[in-house]
């Protein structure tokens, strides 16, 4: 043909090559007139597209210029359509506003919640607060991995919305790998029917090993005394109202079995089943503390029963091995930079924590509450502030 005809069909070409590409990394994007003012869609290599939808959303300030006030600014003047987008999406990454502190952090956090009191006693990790509602994140040693989980899983009242931030980004790793629950739901539900059917009917119970010291190089190794009270009997009287059976061990360490949780829910907003446990030491297929004292049963440990009381058998373990496996070619995990803003959905997404060549700091804020239904309904309502 003629040559405008040919300098036609390779600018057509050209454009749909782009287009294409556009629509394989963004997936079923939001559509531009939905985006508030001041930002715009970025990207990242390891972001994937789940049901049709970017995860995480990433968003970028429009001007090179933006700082962390800017962006607080966006926050609290988009506040609602921030919580619409992480309900929607699971995760949203806010990018590209510069480096900042954890008083930057905490702004972020007033802004999207209006307030920040959360109660973290039952969480397993121990941390420090370093601005109002701003702790550091767990602080496991750096060669540690941290399984994925739900955030306080095992807790009655877990975070509707974990937010973490980017201060010092690790020399190497040091990743928050991120997966959609109900994938792996999905994967358990297609590949281990006999697994999934028995954790729905009999549920779990949580059984965790706290030391009387706060430990803080075991990610597991914030004290008893935290949640439940600075002498025995206070603790006893507080276990016993929540159900809890419980073992001292010599060297003042306590052994407690949670009563009876689901293992899986449904998220309230999508409709999604999650697999919504906290089970770092289960998925790590390291032992758990038996009632016998026996060497080693001191560690902290955060693992799973089944609700009747019995053990997960050997063919249950490598189920939960091959879970691992599965998890690990879904996940995504991108490489944090400084100033980064993580803000996740903690009913619907899954995190953990790959180990790293210090130093890193990484901090989070969990806010609202998810309330949770029975074992037999098990429906997952988010509460905001």
């Amino acid at each position: 043909g003629s040559r405008p005809q040919r300098f036609k069909e390779v600018v057509l070409f050209l454009f749909q090559i782009l287009f294409a590409d556009m629509t394989v990394a963004d997936g079923d994007r939001t559509r531009c007139d939905e985006l508030p003012a001041g930002v715009s869609f970025g990207k990242i290599p390891e972001g994937k597209v789940v049901d049709g939808k970017p995860f995480p959303l990433v968003l970028v300030p429009s001007e090179p210029t933006a700082t962390p006030a800017d962006r607080v600014a966006f926050v609290s003047a988009e506040r609602l359509k921030l919580q619409q987008f992480i309900a929607e999406y699971g995760a949203v990454l806010l990018r590209d506003w510069g480096p900042c502190g954890p008083q930057d952090f905490s702004d972020i956090n007033v802004a999207l919640h209006e307030h920040v009191s959360f109660d973290m006693s039952c969480s397993a990790g121990p941390r420090t607060q370093l601005a109002p509602g701003i702790f550091t994140a767990n602080e496991a040693p750096p060669s540690d991995t941290i399984p994925f989980h739900h955030e306080m899983a095992q807790c009655d009242a877990p975070p509707a919305h974990v937010l973490f931030f980017c201060e010092v980004p690790a020399q190497g790793g040091g990743e928050t790998p991120i997966i959609m629950s109900h994938l792996v739901t999905k994967f358990l539900r297609s590949e281990h029917p006999r697994l999934a059917e028995k954790l729905t009917r009999l549920g779990v119970r949580y059984i965790r090993v706290q030391p009387e010291h706060t430990d803080p190089s075991s990610a597991l190794g914030k004290s008893w005394k935290i949640p439940f009270g600075e002498t025995r009997s206070a603790a006893e009287e507080k276990m016993a109202s929540e159900g809890y059976e419980w073992t001292w061990l010599p060297g003042g360490s306590l052994r407690t079995v949670s009563k009876v949780m689901s293992a899986f829910a449904v998220d309230s907003q999508s409709g999604h089943e999650v697999f919504f446990t906290a089970a770092e030491t289960t998925l790590k297929q390291q032992p758990l503390a038996q009632t016998t004292i026996d060497e080693g049963s001191e560690q902290p440990c955060k693992g799973i029963i089944f609700g009747d009381g019995s053990e997960l058998d050997e063919t249950e373990k490598e189920a939960l091995k091959q879970l691992s496996v599965f998890m690990d070619s879904q996940k995504v995990a991108f490489a944090w930079q400084a100033g980064d803003a993580l803000l996740l959905n903690n009913g619907t997404v899954m995190h953990g924590r790959e180990d790293f060549v210090p130093p890193r700091r990484i901090l989070v804020a969990l806010n609202g509450r998810l309330q949770r239904g029975s074992v037999e309904d098990p429906i997952l309502n988010p509460i905001l502030p």
